[in-house]
């Protein structure tokens, strides 16, 4: 399902951009272990400004810049996010 997250221009490096929430239905496994759920954003060309990546996501979901954001040099960005489930 895509979620869309505005910016607005010139915020600093570092600024919350929004969270990306995931569940397993299989929260407690069978024999008992918890699951997780693990975020990594795929770097593509497209997430990218000058060769870096221009957001980061944390271990709980939580965007953030690494840039600042400036709409005449580019003004959309595509984040495709894949997840993983630990034990």
């Amino acid at each position: 399902m895509p979620l869309k997250l505005e910016v607005k221009e010139n915020e600093p490096i570092g600024k919350y951009l929004g969270d990306i929430a995931a569940t397993d239905r299989d929260v407690i496994g069978g024999n008992g272990n918890s699951y997780g759920v693990t975020f990594k954003i795929d770097e593509s060309e497209m997430l990218k400004r000058e060769g870096k990546l221009v957001v980061k996501i944390g271990n709980t979901g939580q965007l953030t810049s690494l840039i600042v954001f400036d709409r005449e040099i580019k003004d959309k960005y595509f984040i495709q996010v894949s997840l993983g489930i630990y034990v």
